[in-house]
């Protein structure tokens, strides 16, 4: 999933794209979520317009969603 880390003057930036293998509840958007993980490495994706977006990638230890 991508999740934008940092709230700014303008709603949230720096996204990044989180692997959960084993997330009990769905975020949904506009929740908050807490975890932890480890970085491995940048992944790549085509945007809906055709452009490559490159996003750093983290697999989850611990997930939770903020209630």
């Amino acid at each position: 999933m991508r999740i934008s880390i940092t709230k700014d003057d303008y709603g949230w930036s720096d996204p990044i794209f989180v692997i959960c293998n084993d997330c009990a509840v769905r975020p949904l958007e506009e929740d908050i979520a807490h975890f932890v993980g480890t970085v491995d490495g940048r992944i790549s994706y085509k945007s809906v317009l055709g452009g490559e977006i490159t996003l750093p990638q983290v697999t989850t230890l611990m997930f939770e969603v903020e209630e």
